[in-house]
């Protein structure tokens, strides 16, 4: 974890030095989380809802290139149901997750359509299972840091968003690369609406 920040703190010094213009701001949005089973992307469990807030940072260096580094609070997870006893299984995984993303203009002028692509490195803070059957709670226990086989995970994500001067939307898809289980099978995967608003330097 605390390497985690510190690279992310170190990328983020460099980038602003070498950035023209680079804005912060407040990143909120809401999610759909699953999970993988064998390849990445494979086998998806059903969709639960989540959320996701942070720090976004948005670095100009021209020719219609950005870089994004962001720090966020993100619920992933999954929702599985098994008809034959009728219950539903709600897994919430929270995490703390550093993105560092290209982003690309393609009206040229800063605003309007873009796309994004890049890493995202995320921390397992914790999280929380719980059975229904039949509406009634059968079962509800928290998740420790140290009860996930892998606490650690890296993965990718690619979006496409809308640029208006300092209002950003942006909707994005990410998995990750490494498994969360020991035997290397299960993988998040979430898509999300990113709502941000970035304040420059003389706003």
């Amino acid at each position: 974890m605390r390497w985690m920040l510190t690279g992310l703190f170190l990328v983020t010094c460099a980038t602003g030095l070498r950035a023209q213009e680079s804005a912060w701001g407040p990143r909120v949005g809401v999610d759909l989380a699953a999970q993988s089973f064998g390849d990445i992307g494979a086998n998806l469990t059903d969709w639960k809802f989540g959320y996701l807030a942070g720090l976004a940072g948005d670095h100009d260096f021209g020719n219609r290139f950005h870089l994004l580094t962001e720090f966020l609070y993100i619920k992933k997870g999954t929702r599985t149901r098994d008809a034959a006893t009728r219950t539903t299984g709600y897994t919430t995984l929270n995490y703390l997750e550093a993105d560092v993303l290209g982003k690309f203009d393609l009206t040229g002028n800063n605003e309007g359509l873009f796309m994004t692509l890049g890493p995202t490195f995320s921390y397992f803070m914790g999280g929380r299972v719980r059975n229904v059957m039949d509406g009634q709670e059968t079962t509800d226990y928290k998740v420790n840091g140290s009860d996930l086989n892998r606490r650690f995970e890296v993965g990718g994500a690619v979006g496409i968003g809308f640029d208006l001067k300092s209002w950003v939307l942006e909707f994005r898809g990410q998995t990750g690369f490494t498994a969360i289980d020991q035997a290397g099978q299960v993988r998040n995967v979430v898509l999300g609406a990113h709502f941000t608003r970035y304040f420059r330097k003389g706003e």
